[in-house]
């Protein structure tokens, strides 16, 4: 099995990187309060089966082992940008855009960079458990916009967070992953984290359909793998086979092409829950691109 290895950009930007020798990359991105090596699983089941291309996931400024100095206006598009001189910095030609909840966010504006720029050639992109809070009713309490969060002390703020995070894991995530997420989620630079979430959401509301409709314009392939929802209280539920999500619909309505499809038995994390079936239906989407 190909090892898992920790790389560096010139800049700074952290990555894990596995796989074959390729012109082609597979390349993810996390969510937030997240980092690279929640994909080790999905890129352990991608290596055992054989995938033929490279492996990268990337520590996004202020996550993991990449310092928020990369990113200094904690914004969508400085992260997408990092996420892209990884790309540059591998040499890569070709690339497929995997993003995580937040990091859905990050891959559309990389697409759109990338499509500005003519390279690298974006040829498909991947979604793996994404929201959008333009369809939500409401903030979390914690949110800095939220006028309950003004009442809230930095320790009532942190334990809401954690309990936000609970609720992403199911009976199939594992502990040590839980455990580690949790602590990970106690490193981050408050102000960051605060900043860049407003930025991601700022972004569900003036940006994310266009960028969609957009992939839907020009015929990029979409696969959107869903696991959960969110209802009226902005609490998770996971999802059943044959179940059609509002976000979902949208996806559909904006890239009437995309492949959809549900997770089952997965909380927030499908490709932690379920490696072995998310690294088939991703080699599945991928399997004529060579």
């Amino acid at each position: 099995m190909t090892s898992l290895e920790q790389w560096y950009t010139p800049e700074g930007v952290s990555y894990l990187t596995s796989g074959k020798k390729s012109r082609l990359g597979l390349v993810c991105i996390h969510g937030w309060g997240c980092r690279a090596s929640d994909f080790t699983l999905l890129f352990q089941e991608l290596n055992r089966k054989g995938a033929d291309m490279k492996l990268l996931a990337i520590d996004l400024p202020g996550h993991g082992d990449s310092p928020k100095e990369l990113c200094p206006d904690a914004s969508v598009s400085g992260c997408a940008r990092a996420a892209l001189s990884v790309v540059q910095y591998e040499s890569l030609s070709e690339i497929i855009l995997c993003g995580h909840s937040m990091g859905g966010r990050m891959v559309m504006d990389a697409f759109t960079q990338a499509r500005a720029k003519g390279a690298p050639v974006v040829k498909s992109v991947v979604f793996l458990d994404v929201s959008n809070y333009r369809l939500r009713p409401k903030l979390y309490e914690f949110d800095e916009k939220d006028p309950r969060s003004k009442a809230m002390t930095e320790p009532q703020k942190a334990i809401k967070k954690a309990e936000m995070f609970q609720s992403m894991f199911s009976s199939e995530t594992p502990l040590d992953f839980e455990l580690a997420t949790l602590n990970h989620l106690k490193t981050l630079d408050r102000n960051f984290a605060n900043a860049i979430r407003e930025n991601y959401i700022r972004y569900d509301h003036e940006d994310l359909n266009a960028s969609l409709a957009i992939v839907g314009e020009c015929g990029i392939r979409f696969c959107n793998l869903q696991s959960t929802d969110i209802d009226g209280e902005n609490q998770r539920f996971p999802l059943k086979s044959g179940q059609i999500s509002p976000w979902m619909q949208l996806i559909q309505e904006k890239v009437p092409h995309a492949q959809q499809i549900v997770v089952e038995d997965s909380a927030h994390f499908p490709h932690v829950d379920q490696p072995q079936r998310v690294a088939n239906l991703v080699l599945d989407f991928v399997q004529d691109f060579h």
